[in-house]
């Protein structure tokens, strides 16, 4: 296994020695809140400010659940630090530790460098119709360009990325923050990429925007079974009650204010 964020970064590097692009320029999609606009949403928390992604849920099921499952501690996890299998957030404290300038930012690996994964792999979901076409793509890296070996590393795009089209699943958009993003990826940094001073993803948060702009979390907890989260469809996850719904069965979810207007930076 070799190292993603460099695999990555060589085929970014003469777009990142480009012209930079303007720190206030944003795609639409950046621009407009999303609190109104029915989804699923991952929202990430670190330490240079917060940004909010769209997710796919229809074009890339497996990829996003099993997003949705390290971000929120549904599975058990190999740890590749020691080797032990662990049950909570994964995402949660990991850094981002790689950065192409004006182009793309990398994190998810708890090795921090590219080797790292959750101990197994998640198949492609790529579509002809889904590119790097625009700025603001949230993709699943692989392990050095191979098909098929997704994990649990993730990257954001800054720019229009046309060279990664067919070669990396995509499994959302930014839809706030894109200046965060960009700013991230303009910190100062060595030679391979990675960032002088540490910058740390907080937690990711997984929310569903329901009809009428209501907000509700999906419970970042290790307490109930995998096999019982697991019978429940994504998309039917959650609801405008205070309970999860699958059949007969019911457990409360947490309480959470709902979230609108510009995230918390």
């Amino acid at each position: 296994m070799r190292d993603i964020a460099l695999t990555l970064a060589a085929a970014l590097l003469a777009l990142s020695l480009g012209s930079p692009v303007p720190a206030d320029e944003a795609s639409p999609e950046a621009s407009s809140g999303f609190s109104s606009v029915r989804g699923l949403y991952a929202l990430f928390y670190t330490t240079e400010g917060s940004f909010a992604c769209r997710l796919f849920e229809d074009r890339a099921y497996n990829n996003i659940r099993n997003f949705i499952d390290l971000a929120c501690g549904y599975r058990t996890w190999t740890d590749p630090r020691t080797d032990e299998e662990r049950r909570e957030p994964y995402y949660d404290g990991l850094l981002i530790y790689s950065v192409t300038r004006n182009a793309m930012l990398v994190g998810g690996d708890p090795l921090a460098n590219g080797l790292g994964s959750p101990g197994y792999h998640i198949d492609d979901e790529i579509h002809d119709d889904l590119r790097f076409d625009v700025p603001g793509r949230l993709g699943m890296a692989n392990l050095g360009g191979q098909p098929n070996t997704n994990s649990g590393t993730w990257f954001v795009t800054a720019a229009p990325l046309p060279e990664l089209d067919g070669r990396y699943t995509i499994i959302g958009e930014v839809v706030q923050g894109l200046n965060v993003v960009r700013r991230i990826t303009r910190v100062a940094a060595n030679r391979q990429g990675r960032p002088l001073e540490d910058i740390v993803v907080e937690r990711i948060d997984i929310i569903r925007v329901l009809e009428g702009g209501e907000v509700v979390a999906y419970e970042r907890s290790t307490s109930h079974p995998f096999a019982e989260v697991d019978a429940i469809p994504m998309a039917q996850r959650l609801t405008s009650g205070p309970t999860w719904r699958s059949g007969d069965s019911e457990f409360p979810l947490p309480e959470l204010p709902p979230i609108y207007g510009p995230l918390p930076e």
